[in-house]
């Protein structure tokens, strides 16, 4: 039976009542027909399209999406997603986990880029600063067992010493040379060796039986007077020496 109380007949007679309910049925579902939007209207609309109730329906689905959409205006009360992350709003926290790769290579860059140039003006603002090396020392014969001591001042202007050590083993050498700095407040009194060694203040030249070595000391000028003490450790073998320093800022 239909939701208007026809039923299905075979060779009864159809009464009037039946035929007039037919009729308004037919009525009804021209009504619906008639009234409802017609997917050619879609292509050629001169209206606005208004959801009968704000914030409730939808446009597309998450399984069935649009293939494209074009406007030329968009608003969004909310938010705003793309390939699944949220598009980034004024006054928005930004965490690193939002910040594309692209991006992130380029701010790495960015900083690499202004790590290397400070490095550059560092490294001209410490070469400006450096005074003419000066020769202590040239092939001089250091006996064995014995020390060179010479003493540098602390320039204002100039709070580090650099010492250049260059020495000549013998083929037979068995040690090495060390280069101790020792420290005074008035230029007379110096710290101690063992002192200066328990400080860790001091060097020791790599040993290469005859080879010719060069090392590059830098020493802290916290004292107004620095000695700079060479000793040879071979208590058999002599060394030539070729020494020079030259202060640094």
């Amino acid at each position: 039976m239909s939701w208007l109380g026809l039923r299905h007949k075979g060779f009864e007679v159809l009464f009037p009542e039946e035929w007039n309910a037919v009729v308004d049925g037919l009525d009804i579902l021209y009504a619906y027909w008639s009234g409802a939007l017609q997917r050619k209207e879609l292509l050629d609309l001169y209206s606005d399209i208004i959801p009968a109730i704000d914030d409730k329906f939808k446009l597309g689905d998450p399984n069935k999406a649009w293939a494209e959409i074009f406007g030329v205006y968009g608003y969004f009360r909310e938010n705003l997603f793309v390939q699944g992350r949220r598009v980034l709003k004024d006054g928005d926290p930004i965490t690193i986990a939002e910040i594309s790769k692209a991006v992130e290579d380029s701010i790495s860059e960015a900083i690499n880029k202004s790590i290397v140039e400070q490095l550059y003006l560092e490294t001209t603002k410490l070469v400006s600063v450096l005074s003419t090396p000066q020769q202590v020392l040239s092939g001089y014969s250091l006996g064995a067992g014995s020390s060179y001591d010479f003493v540098v001042s602390r320039e204002e202007a100039f709070p580090a010493v650099v010492v250049a050590v260059r020495v000549a083993y013998s083929s037979s050498a068995t040690a090495g040379v060390r280069v101790l700095w020792l420290y005074s407040p008035d230029g007379t009194n110096f710290d101690d060796e063992q002192d200066a060694i328990d400080q860790g203040n001091y060097e020791d030249i790599y040993l290469s039986p005859g080879s010719t070595v060069q090392r590059t000391i830098l020493v802290p000028a916290i004292a107004p007077f620095t000695k700079i003490r060479i000793k040879n450790l071979d208590s058999s073998n002599a060394v030539a020496l070729d020494v020079w320093v030259w202060r640094m800022r």
